[in-house]
């Protein structure tokens, strides 16, 4: 969305390396530069006294360190087990038979979060060419374990479509997968990510297919976007530049051309603040260049506010007036 200041580009476009062609985990580990590892290391304080300087160790919390650098990226419990890069995404080697494609990998922040992004194969929803993307996460600070999340993206503008749907309802879908050595349980989690992406997909299929079918005026749209800039009932005088600047690039966004065949209803409201909230930039850190993939990869959360809220104001419609 030009008017927010940025290019359409997919969510992972400015982060990590491109893996496209990688045959396997090992192939990405290496290409992306994530072959390095990860160990607890015990965490001492310092005492300073007047001739010398003394150490006691904090017992049961060790540090997890970048072996590489010394980076220490968390601090953990004794029990934590450091799951190396390539150990975490062992798995996804057999989702590659599914029609799953590499395309990004790389560290999140100084290595506490790896990531590699893949693409399964295209599906056509309201008329538009979808791309389901699957995120796969490793953490080393202790905060999580490896995860496969599920983002997909409108390939015309980029824009990420984690749109909550029957049985889906936060928006944002996520498996949560435990280290194993076996080989059997790799192909069972494998098997895992690709049948819930697609039951995912036909979900959001049949949702966009309601919003399509919903009207919803310019006007509603515009009364959306008050709501989301979070000025309703504000008198004009403490309505802040930001709340209309975000106002004025939602309306950008819901102009845009692309998406002007879906003229009238909710799924045009909705392809609009996927737009936005996809494209637009932190002003507080315009050189941030994570912003955009924690913003999307982690929860499109304007989206799910937005779908909530076009819901409501379309039952509240709907609801017959008392007499």
């Amino acid at each position: 969305m030009k008017a927010v200041g940025t290019e359409r580009m997919p969510y992972y476009t400015k982060v990590g390396k491109d893996i496209v062609g990688c045959q396997n985990v090992a192939e990405v580990v290496s290409r992306a530069g994530l072959d390095w590892t990860v160990e607890k290391q015990p965490i001492y304080l310092e005492h300073f006294g007047a001739k010398s300087i003394s150490y006691t160790n904090i017992v049961d919390r060790f540090a997890t360190v970048r072996t590489d650098n010394n980076q220490v990226l968390g601090i953990v419990g004794k029990n934590y087990e450091v799951v190396q890069n390539i150990q975490g995404f062992e798995f996804i080697d057999a989702c590659l038979g599914e029609g799953i494609e590499f395309v990004k990998a790389g560290t999140y922040n100084k290595g506490e979060r790896v990531f590699v992004a893949a693409k399964a194969p295209e599906v056509e929803i309201c008329g538009d060419k979808i791309i389901p993307h699957i995120l796969f996460t490793n953490t080393h600070d202790g905060s999580g374990t490896v995860k496969a999340i599920f983002t997909p993206m409108r390939l015309v503008c980029s824009n990420g479509l984690m749109l909550p749907a029957k049985g889906h309802e936060s928006g944002i879908i996520t498996i949560r997968i435990p280290h194993t050595k076996s080989v059997h349980d790799r192909l069972m989690i494998a098997q895992e990510v690709i049948t819930k992406n697609n039951k995912y997909i036909d979900a959001l299929k049949v949702e966009a297919e309601e919003l399509l079918a919903t009207e919803f005026s310019a006007d509603e749209f515009i009364q959306l976007s008050k709501e989301l800039a979070e000025v309703q009932g504000l008198e004009d005088e403490k309505v802040t530049k930001g709340q209309v600047t975000m106002i004025e690039d939602l309306q950008t966004a819901y102009n845009e051309e692309d998406i002007q065949k879906f003229e009238g209803t909710a799924w045009k409201a909705i392809n609009a603040v996927a737009d936005y909230e996809t494209h637009k930039q932190n002003s507080r850190n315009t050189g941030n260049e994570e912003y955009q993939f924690e913003r999307v990869a982690f929860g499109m959360a304007l989206l799910t506010t937005a779908y909530a809220i076009i819901q409501r104001m379309v039952q509240a419609r709907r609801r017959p007036s008392v007499q």
